[in-house]
C-alpha cells in the first residue's frame, strides 16, 4: 500500500522499533545472570567460612571438656593434701 505504513517484511528499510531495546536487554540479562553468579560464589565462601566456624567451635568445646577435666584432677589433689 503506498504512502501506508511499512510493513517489517515489506523489506523496505522499514525501521525495527526493537532495535534498541534489544542491547539494553541483554546487557541487563547479562548483568543479571552475573549478579546470580557472584551471589552464588559468595554463598559458598559463607557456607564455607560456616564450616569452619563449627569445627572451631568443636575443638574449642573438646580443649574447654580436657581443661575442665584437668582443673577437676588439680582440685582433688589440693584436696587430698
Amino acid at each position: 500500500m503506498p504512502g501506508g505504513p511499512r510493513s517489517r517484511r515489506s523489506g523496505r528499510g522499514a525501521a525495527d522499533p526493537d532495535a534498541g531495546i534489544r542491547p539494553t536487554a541483554a546487557r541487563g540479562t547479562q548483568q543479571v545472570t552475573d549478579d546470580i553468579a557472584g551471589v552464588s560464589r559468595a554463598a559458598g565462601e559463607t557456607g564455607e567460612a560456616a564450616g569452619q566456624v563449627l569445627d572451631a567451635a568443636r575443638e574449642l568445646s573438646q580443649q574447654a571438656e580436657q581443661m575442665r577435666g584437668e582443673v577437676d584432677r588439680f582440685l582433688r589433689e589440693v584436696r587430698a593434701g
